[in-house]
């Protein structure tokens, strides 16, 4: 059988599907940083922590192994100086800052964990100030740090409907219905998709004026999967339909 892209898409789907509750329950202890070095950052009452790979912590400059809590590190990685701080924030908005080299442009990834590899590349995984907790990784060009791109976000989550919704072929409420499911029932979200979709960005509902309309690729009970469009909620009112999209902060 010849495979095309949309059948190629079309099994990562069903991989995911299948196997995605299995690869998580082994790798709950983030198995692919096994070994890496841990440093906390802020000060003993407000502090994160940064896992280095065993090699860069010999790369560590200025560093005093005596102490248990840093206010900085500035790590060589690969002939760029990375220079990473902790910041608790104002309400409970973790923040690492980071400054590459002698440039005076400064990046910021939310969270209280991160990770850095021999290669130089950062890893976050972080639900603050989100709508689900996204697993990223960065890259360093050229004095600045950018997000390596994926074709999706992987979700992991199974959500209550807060209403009734349809899972569609296609995103933006497009293409051939697949599925009307109703108010309560539970799915799994599979997929968020990377970039915000140019349909209905922000949503008109008088509930919900101003919020974030977002694409996902969800799971029916029955295991039938298709494209759900949802309002993001926040601390005090579930997603629409999607009750679990909610953002966590303020």
């Amino acid at each position: 059988m010849k495979i095309t892209s949309d059948n190629l898409f079309k099994y990562l789907i069903l991989f995911t599907l299948l196997f995605s509750n299995q690869i998580f329950a082994s790798d709950n202890s983030l198995s692919s940083f096994k070994g890496y070095v841990p440093y906390t950052l802020g000060n003993e009452t407000d502090f994160a922590t940064l896992y280095l790979a065993p090699e860069l912590s010999d790369q560590i400059l200025k560093n005093n192994p005596q102490k248990k809590t840093y206010s900085h590190l500035s790590i060589n990685s690969n002939n760029n100086i990375v220079n990473i701080q902790f910041d608790p924030g104002m309400s409970d908005d973790p923040t690492f800052i980071i400054k590459l080299n002698k440039a005076k442009e400064i990046f910021y990834i939310d969270g209280d964990v991160i990770y850095m590899s021999t290669a130089g590349y950062i890893y976050s995984q972080n639900s603050s100030n989100d709508y689900f907790e996204r697993t990223i990784k960065y890259r360093i060009n050229k004095n600045k740090l950018e997000e390596v791109s994926q074709p999706f976000y992987f979700v992991n989550l199974e959500c209550k409907a807060s209403a009734a919704l349809t899972l569609y072929s296609e995103q933006c409420n497009k293409g051939s219905k697949v599925a009307t499911l109703q108010k309560g029932a539970m799915v799994k979200i599979v997929l968020s998709e990377y970039k915000n979709n140019e349909c209905n960005k922000v949503s008109d509902d008088e509930n919900y004026p101003g919020s974030q309309i977002m694409q996902f690729l969800v799971a029916s009970p029955f295991g039938l999967v298709g494209w759900v469009s949802s309002i993001a909620g926040d601390l005090n009112r579930e997603g629409k339909p999607l009750s679990c999209i909610r953002l966590a902060g303020d």
